[in-house]
């Protein structure tokens, strides 16, 4: 991955190490077990989108604001147009994954053209340049939904020309430039708050797609920046200064870390006791921020604005994050 005009790992003089592959990594979801077809040619009808070679988008709140809380709508227009094409490609990506996997294989076609689209896009080396730190940052939540598409229908890959070796290279090589760029910015406040937790994410995600120990590794690390830093009361101080976006960003930053400890512990490698389970008091917080604002709102000493949602509902990304939560402890529901 490069940022800007020159490769992150050269411009920092780091040397990679060589990856650390060992036992098969464990997925926190189950994968179907509907048998796949053995030698038989994958088929997608529908064409593969442009693969588009950087991303250079700049953030949508007003540079002014201290607080990154107000949205500036020029550039909002601006981010929006920018991602359009990359989140589309990963929108549909994933859909068709998740079709392939919810309907135990009964949508094959779903999940021949989501891996045949992955593999199209590692072969025109897909995002192979950022132009700027803006654009990592935006980029970390598309590679770590790329990286569990692609473990979801990596089984088709058996007995085809999809060259699985050339996928999972692509998405290592993302999570390490990644990684790098945070590691060579500790004290820069995105390598702290909830886009160090969705880069945690994303290195984690490719490490399980690409087998990858030492990325999971790192992701938990990032799992532990977050956790170690939740208050008694439930909070992230370094949301909570978004003010008025306070409980949006609490929404956004328990995520990503939800998603990451499920990922530690089906690797035996435990993630929620973490911290002295402080997750748990973030979870509880967050959610009671929902259902009444009115204790976030005195902590960030700002009115909130109103969550987004569809009709009358919240927006189901926010919380696509609690069911698997209260799967594994029902009895905090």
């Amino acid at each position: 991955m490069k940022i800007g005009n020159i490769s992150l790992a050269a411009a920092l003089g780091f040397s990679l190490t060589g990856p650390a592959i060992a036992a098969t990594l464990n997925t926190p979801f189950a994968l179907h077990t509907a048998p796949r077809p053995d030698g038989v040619a994958l088929v997608c009808k529908r064409a593969v989108p442009v693969a588009p070679a950087s991303l250079n988008v700049s953030s949508k709140y007003d540079q002014t604001d201290p607080s990154r809380s107000k949205i500036d709508d020029a550039r909002a227009k601006a981010y929006e147009e920018g991602m359009k094409a990359v989140r589309g490609f990963t929108q549909d990506v994933v859909g068709m994954a998740s079709n392939d996997t919810q309907t135990r294989g009964n949508r094959l076609e779903d999940g021949m053209c989501a891996l045949l689209w992955i593999d199209a896009w590692a072969e025109a080396d897909a995002l192979a340049n950022y132009g700027n730190r803006q654009s990592a940052l935006s980029a970390t939540r598309l590679i770590a939904a790329l990286s569990i598409a692609y473990v979801q229908v990596r089984s088709l890959a058996k007995n085809s020309d999809v060259n699985t070796a050339r996928i999972e290279s692509g998405l290592a090589g993302q999570a390490e430039g990644f990684r790098d760029m945070f590691d060579a910015t500790p004290d820069v406040g995105s390598s702290r708050q909830n886009h160090r937790y969705w880069g945690g994410w994303a290195v984690a995600a490719a490490g399980l797609a690409s087998n990858r120990r030492d990325l999971l590794t790192w992701g938990i690390d990032s799992y532990r920046i977050g956790a170690c830093q939740i208050t008694e009361d439930g909070a992230l101080p370094r949301e909570l200064a978004r003010q008025a976006r306070a409980r949006d960003y609490h929404l956004h930053a328990v995520a990503p870390l939800i998603m990451i400890a499920e990922l530690a512990e089906a690797n035996e490698l435990p993630a929620y006791q973490a911290c002295g389970g402080a997750l748990h008091r973030l979870v509880a917080f967050t959610l009671d921020s929902v259902v009444d604002a009115t204790n976030i709102a005195e902590l960030s000493a700002a009115e909130h604005h109103d969550l987004p949602t569809r009709g009358e509902h919240l927006r189901g990304a926010i919380c696509a994050w609690v069911e698997p939560y209260f799967q594994l402890f029902p009895a905090r529901a």
